[in-house]
């Protein structure tokens, strides 16, 4: 089955392995971000406000690198990238 979902993204892709590697950066700043936001929410219910500030201090850093990119069109990872 993963076979499948490598050839579906390779054809959507069109071939182009930069397509690949900028959608696959976007699936790991979504992951990232996603981890960050469940750990806040865990140290909030485990009454550690400073723990939650610091995770959700840097869930913000990754939205604020995701979401520009994405509203933009660009992919995130091309946010900081030349070209």
């Amino acid at each position: 089955m993963a076979y499948l979902a490598a050839a579906a993204l390779i054809i959507v892709a069109a071939g182009q392995e930069q397509e690949l590697v900028l959608f696959y950066a976007a699936s790991v700043f979504v992951g990232f971000l996603m981890g960050l936001l469940a750990m806040t929410r865990f140290a909030h219910t485990q009454h550690k406000p400073a723990l939650a500030s610091v995770n959700a201090l840097a869930a913000t850093a990754v939205a604020f690198t995701l979401v520009p990119g994405s509203l933009s069109g660009n992919p995130p990872s091309a946010a900081g990238c030349p070209g």
